[in-house]
């Protein structure tokens, strides 16, 4: 619980468990699954009711930094019912 943030005095909200999954991609067509991802910082906007989560995964790519094509993130669980998705769903970067 969260006090002072809003004019009604509290916030209370759970954070979604989120399994993501993430995986970068060179122009050399290597592909590289980052095995260590963690939740790094949590962002409330309480005037606009949004909660932003922001992970941070390390990935060493020696002599490659500049070939990097893209990163895809997927979705592994159904945010829902908290259940593991029944397809990877890939997430769009903002």
């Amino acid at each position: 619980m969260l006090l002072n943030l809003t004019q009604g005095g509290e916030l209370r909200f759970n954070l979604p468990k989120l399994y993501l999954g993430f995986e970068t991609r060179f122009y050399d067509h290597a592909r590289e699954i980052h095995k260590h991802r963690k939740l790094h910082t949590v962002i409330i906007e309480p005037d606009l009711s949004r909660v932003s989560m922001v992970w941070h995964s390390p990935l060493p790519c020696p002599f490659r930094g500049n070939k990097l094509r893209e990163t895809i993130i997927t979705l592994k669980t159904d945010v829902s019912t908290g259940q593991p998705a029944s397809e990877d769903i890939e997430l769009e970067l903002a």
